[in-house]
């Protein structure tokens, strides 16, 4: 929940674009909670579009703590949390053991400013080049610099990959702080390390059967579900699909004994629809169906409604800005009521999902077999294959703190929840977050601690996640599902042999399917049209298109998110 704006005092130039900043964020719903001064430092704390109370605590002396997004402590959350919190406060590498959630802080504390995320480093914290300005809006950052630029290799990760990865951003201008770090902001810059605790060694389910590491997973998750129905007693909202991860939050609601809200999104003849109707009809729970795509705006309707999203949305998002109708409503919708938004991303630590066979792999292979969703032929001569990927290889190398040019099993296990999640879901966690509170339980660091180290062979197929499904509710595991069977029986042969088929094809295959499957494609979103795009930017693509050839892109998404970008870099370049 909230926004924060640190401005060094000391630089003359930033202080009407802070006021306009507040002027800005008041207007599209983020009530101004605080404007002072504090060691240099001016700040304005904002709070989410719920308009719940802050997470703001001013204590002795003039020090105080805020907390952007959901922040819990010791089983706590709102200002107990954050008392509790601030007095237990000091530099280090454990100083956030006992959180949860997934926040930003922002500390004073006896002269000293710092900021912070949580574990995982879910909510990113965004500065300028000379860290004179912080914030947990990256367009706030881009309009306290004044202006944006592209960066290069930024901008194709984002339109290949959804997402940009370490300290990147879209602009030149603005970057993200190391996530595994506090950073003390003014006077002498210090950055404390923070410890994970997540394993990517062991054997501790070396030789235990499917059940026993099933049961273990769910004694994991039982507890944090209490603790939540707990904290927010107010009605959860909760998404039901015809996949696993939301199934898996179903019946650990069941298991608690409280029912959340739920809703599935798509239309009537969809799978997730279909599989989510037949389940709530047969235990007689109401389900809300939304399209997203069911209302068509004309295109001066939709231009307005665009810059609004524009805003709102932070200049950009994993499936990008432009589409059939932003989705601000029903996001406002969600959390409406004082409602609490739980989102099942990232429960694929409990399956294969890089669909990689059970063994060590080279970095750059596995860069080319997980990441190569992009098409050399629709960009300029900007973009290098080979450099493309050693960024990404470098980044992966990071996060898991290792040298070597290989990743073990376990290590490419600990890429899902360390790199994927920490920068692609991530992205998703914070906007949720600027709307009100927000819960993804398969991101806290608890959850993920050792999953990365459970035996393959009872990841594969999903047998691991269907089990824990069916020994918390085997009823509502016998309902079918969009992979074509039910949770309780599991796939058949036929399947089986597909997945394997999958997970055992060649690098240079995987490489070269997204090119092949994209120029096939020839259709792109209906809101990408002459009609609507002119309204909003220079189709000619003045800026991106020094580093992309639009004709050559047929992959709706990607060419959303480039679109996205220049309207971004035409707005605020």
């Amino acid at each position: 929940m909230g926004i924060f704006i640190v401005s060094d005092q000391h630089d003359a130039g930033p202080s009407s674009r802070l006021d306009q900043l507040i002027l800005d964020h008041q207007e599209h719903g983020f009530s101004l909670v605080e404007d002072r001064s504090y060691q240099g430092q001016r700040i304005c704390l904002f709070n989410p579009l719920d308009q719940r109370d802050s997470q703001y605590i001013v204590l002795e002396g003039g020090d105080f703590i805020f907390a952007a997004g959901t922040f819990l402590f010791d089983g706590n959350e709102g200002r107990v949390a954050l008392t509790a919190f601030f007095r237990n406060f000091v530099p280090g590498e454990h100083c956030l053991r006992g959180t949860s959630g997934h926040f930003a802080l922002l500390v004073g504390k006896g002269g000293r400013l710092y900021c912070l995320s949580d574990q995982l480093g879910s909510m990113k914290i965004y500065h300028d080049a000379n860290r004179r300005y912080h914030s947990t809006s990256f367009l706030a950052l881009g309009q306290m610099t004044g202006t944006l630029t592209p960066d290069d290799y930024g901008c194709y990760q984002y339109v290949w990959n959804e997402t940009v990865f370490g300290c990147r951003t879209p602009a030149r201008e603005v970057k993200s702080l190391p996530v595994d770090r506090i950073h003390e902001i003014g006077g002498v810059l210090a950055d404390y390390p923070i410890r994970l605790p997540v394993s990517l060694e062991g054997n501790g389910y070396d030789g235990l059967s499917l059940d026993a590491i099933a049961e273990a997973q769910n004694e994991r998750l039982i507890p944090y579900w209490k603790q939540m129905l707990d904290l927010f007693p107010e009605k959860f909202q909760c998404a039901l699909s015809g996949g696993y991860d939301s199934r898996l939050q179903v019946a650990l609601f069941k298991q608690v004994g409280k029912l959340p809200h739920l809703y599935t999104y798509g239309r009537d003849n969809d799978d997730d629809v279909k599989v989510a109707r037949a389940i709530c009809e047969g235990e007689g729970w109401p389900i809300k169906v939304i399209n997203k795509a069911a209302r068509q705006l004309d295109p001066d309707e939709y231009a307005e409604t665009f810059q609004k999203a524009f805003f709102t949305f932070d200049g950009w998002r994993a499936d990008g800005l432009f589409g059939p109708a932003p989705d601000l409503q029903d996001r406002k919708d969600r959390i409406a009521g004082g409602k609490v938004l739980l989102n099942g991303s990232l429960g694929e630590i409990y399956r294969n999902f890089w669909y990689l066979p059970n063994r060590s792999i080279k970095a750059r292979s596995f860069v080319q077999a997980s990441y190569s969703r992009y098409d050399a032929r629709a960009c300029t001569g900007a973009f290098a294959p080979g450099e493309f990927e050693d960024i990404l290889i470098e980044e992966m190398k990071s996060v898991l703190g290792t040298g070597s040019d290989r990743f073990s099993r376990a290590e490419i296990e600990g890429l899902y929840p360390l790199f994927r999640g920490r920068y692609w879901t991530s992205r998703d966690v914070a906007l949720n977050q600027r709307f009100g509170y927000a819960i993804y339980p398969f991101l806290e660091v608890d959850t993920i601690a050792d999953t990365a180290t459970i035996p393959l062979r009872h990841k594969q197929f999903g047998l691991l996640e269907a089990r824990m499904i069916a020994l918390l509710d085997r009823q509502l595991a016998s309902y079918g599902s969009s992979y074509g069977y039910n949770f309780l029986n599991g796939p058949p042969r036929g399947y089986r042999i597909k997945h394997l088929e999958s997970v055992h094809r060649p690098i240079f295959l995987r490489k070269r399917a997204y090119r092949i499957k994209s120029r096939l494609q020839q259709e792109k979103y209906y809101s990408l049209g002459a009609d609507y795009i002119s309204r909003l930017i220079d189709p000619g693509f003045p800026v991106m298109g020094r580093l992309f050839r639009a004709e050559g892109i047929n992959d709706p998404e990607a060419y959303n998110r480039m679109a996205t970008l220049e309207y971004l870099f035409q707005r605020m370049g």
